[in-house]
């Protein structure tokens, strides 16, 4: 059983292998920490990641988007 759990504005529902395997990418994705290197560069750089792994349709990669920025707080700690 695969189960969702709600993810970003209008609590869409994301399945959660693609919430562990965006985690994973994070994990494991090198983030030059160049000054000018903002945090949707970042965030654009795991979701490429995620893509060269994992086929997603366009509402996936909409609810991985979303989820990533919903945990841009998260992510500046992370990247710091």
């Amino acid at each position: 059983m695969k189960y969702r759990y709600y993810c970003g504005k209008g609590n869409r529902k994301m399945n959660s292998h693609l919430i562990r395997l965006a985690w994973s990418v994070v994990d494991k994705t090198p983030i030059p920490q160049r000054s000018d290197f903002t945090l949707e560069d970042r965030l654009s750089a795991v979701l490429s990641a995620v893509e060269e792994q994992i086929s997603l349709s366009p509402q996936e990669r909409q609810q991985v988007q979303q989820y990533l920025t919903s945990r841009q707080h998260l992510l500046i700690d992370l990247y710091r």
